[in-house]
């Protein structure tokens, strides 16, 4: 056995560290997390778009005219490129190799697309994903599950004997499981900063709501519970203005 086998430098720990922190927070910044809570938005591209064709953004309207697209239309489709469907370069975007397969998968017509948005994404009586087309939350959630945030979370819920927590005690056992992702996820990046010592670690017990993200317990536990991720529990609202972390349950389904 070599020296630097035997004597693992404590720099490289550290680098780690640090490398895990950096890649998380690429991972929910700038657009890389979910603005919207309902999946349609994002799977509706694997859909109008095909395969090694290179669009303009200029030409994305006229491909899902007659879908309620947002008008943030861009925000649906960093979604989509979250979940691996497209790529988006400068002012176009392309389907991937993933997003080709779940296209071939997802055998809808743009016209039957909205109507399964109409009833997935109806205001306040909206059907989850998973109950009204199964097979489509069974892609969804193979495209999730390559998320290393998604993981964690799953990782972190399986340690409690009912597989739930509130969404304080969820955030406690993530951090317990890797330090370096957890307060990226759950926490502002000024919240994160604050509230942790030298070494990284946060003082989980002086963060109050307005530390916490909403669109992870929002639009994220959203989009978990459309691919059946999640149990259908109420969300925890919108913002973080009247959040009770400990009223917001997550469950495993």
């Amino acid at each position: 056995m070599c020296f630097r086998q035997r004597h693992k430098c404590p720099c490289e720990t550290f680098f780690k560290f640090v490398s895990s922190q950096m890649d998380s927070a690429v991972n929910v910044s700038r657009g890389q997390t979910f603005h919207f809570n309902i999946p349609t938005h994002y799977l509706v591209w694997a859909i109008i778009l095909e395969p090694r064709i290179t669009y303009p953004f200029n030409q994305l309207e006229q491909l899902y005219k007659g879908y309620p697209m947002p008008k943030e239309w861009r925000s649906a489709l960093s979604g989509a490129q979250k979940l691996g469907l497209v790529w988006i370069r400068g002012n176009t975007v392309e389907l991937t190799a993933v997003g080709t397969a779940a296209k071939q998968a997802l055998p809808f017509s743009l016209a039957e697309w909205i109507e399964i948005h109409k009833v997935v994404g109806a205001r306040g009586r909206g059907i989850p994903l998973a109950d009204h087309l199964p097979q489509v939350a069974a892609i969804l959630r193979l495209l999730l599950l390559r998320d290393p945030i998604v993981r964690l979370l799953l990782s972190g819920l399986e340690k409690f004997r009912d597989k739930e927590a509130n969404f304080l005690e969820l955030a406690k056992m993530c951090d317990k499981i890797d330090r370096a992702k957890a307060p990226i996820f759950f926490l502002h990046p000024v919240s994160a900063a604050n509230l942790s010592d030298e070494t990284g670690r946060v003082r989980w017990n002086d963060v109050v709501p307005t530390d916490f993200r909403s669109k992870m317990f929002h639009q994220f536990k959203s989009i978990l519970k459309h691919a059946g991720l999640l149990t259908p529990t109420k969300l925890g609202g919108a913002r973080t203005r009247g959040y009770e972390p400990k009223n917001d349950i997550w469950k495993l389904r």
